[in-house]
């Protein structure tokens, strides 16, 4: 007689998906910063009651150093000026990266290709509206995002802050800086006289 068989299987539930997170005013310092955990999207406005200018400012805490990414979209069809001022800090509140984003990058494709790096702790990203700008009193969402991974961390732009890299592993970095020029120091400590080879790799 012919056999039936049967596969079954077992699922859990369906995780549920993030819930947006909503700034809280007032937001315009590092001490007052929208608190955001990696991966979870917060929805913002660049309006303020009484200023032509509105600063937000959100912290990430980062749990490894690896390549960070942001994700700002916000309503398209506001001509191509620019559309926001972003800027990320460390810790510290040094800045390392800073963006002028256009109002035609509305889909956020451009801001997340570049390549940061950053290392593990707290990472402050500043927003900054202007009442001139098309963008002004529209909704805008951020989110970043990690992949960790061996990878510069800023400041390295001197002998006595290089990112030291074992010898035959590959680290990740990127000339990208808040100013016109990066200097990008690395460290390897070599245990004996040889020849070394320096694999160098960029699109």
């Amino acid at each position: 007689a012919g056999g039936l068989a049967l596969a079954v299987v077992v699922t859990g539930p369906t995780p549920a998906a993030a819930a947006l997170l909503t700034e809280s005013e007032p937001n315009a310092t590092t001490a007052t910063a929208d608190v955001v955990p990696v991966g979870s999207t917060i929805l913002a406005t660049s309006h303020a009651a009484t200023s032509l200018s509105d600063y937000d400012y959100f912290a990430f805490d980062l749990s490894s150093a690896g390549r960070t990414t942001l994700n700002l979209t916000f309503p398209s069809g506001l001509g191509t000026d620019s559309g926001y001022d972003v800027g990320v800090y460390d810790a510290a509140g040094t800045v390392l990266y800073d963006f002028d984003v256009s109002a035609a990058r509305w889909d956020g494709t451009w801001l997340a290709s570049q390549a940061m790096y950053m290392p593990a702790g707290r990472l402050y990203v500043r927003v900054i509206g202007y009442s001139s700008r098309a963008t002004w009193s529209k909704q805008y969402s951020l989110r970043v995002d990690l992949g960790p991974g061996l990878v510069e961390t800023q400041p390295n732009e001197s002998t006595a802050t290089a990112d030291v890299v074992p010898l035959g592993s590959t680290i990740y970095a990127s000339s990208l800086s808040s100013g016109s020029s990066d200097y990008d120091y690395f460290a390897t400590d070599i245990p004996s006289a040889s020849s070394v080879a320096v694999n160098l790799r960029f699109p």
